[in-house]
């Protein structure tokens, strides 16, 4: 059945203007249209939210699951700015540094994810 056409992708393909199926397959896969310009923005968004947390240099067993990288997108999507928020965490349960003098400082720049309204 490898010869099935794919009339979703195809149509995906020709109408959107852009060339690439496998970029094309992976927003279809993740529930945007391509053919909607908001959506390619949205999805874009996403994607590059999802590379900036991927790519932190955190120790194996606490890589981020796709259920709370969504979650976390949603939170930060929904957020209210009229509201004050307090976040705390222990880092002591995250992991533990080789060398104990050493600070672990990471502050992944989120700006581009949001646009200034103000």
């Amino acid at each position: 059945m490898d010869n099935v056409i794919d009339f979703e992708l195809e149509r995906a393909y020709l109408k959107s203007g852009i060339k690439d199926r496998e970029l094309l397959k992976d927003m279809i896969k993740e529930g945007y249209n391509p053919c909607n310009s908001d959506d390619v923005e949205q999805y874009h968004r996403w994607d590059g939210f999802l590379n900036t947390i991927q790519n932190a240099e955190l120790p194996d067993q606490h890589y981020w699951s796709e259920d709370s990288l969504k979650r976390l997108w949603n939170d930060i999507q929904h957020i209210d700015s009229s509201e004050t928020y307090t976040i705390t965490y222990d880092t002591e349960d995250l992991w533990t540094l080789e060398d104990p003098d050493e600070d672990f400082i990471f502050e992944p720049d989120l700006s581009a994810f949001f646009k200034d309204d103000k």
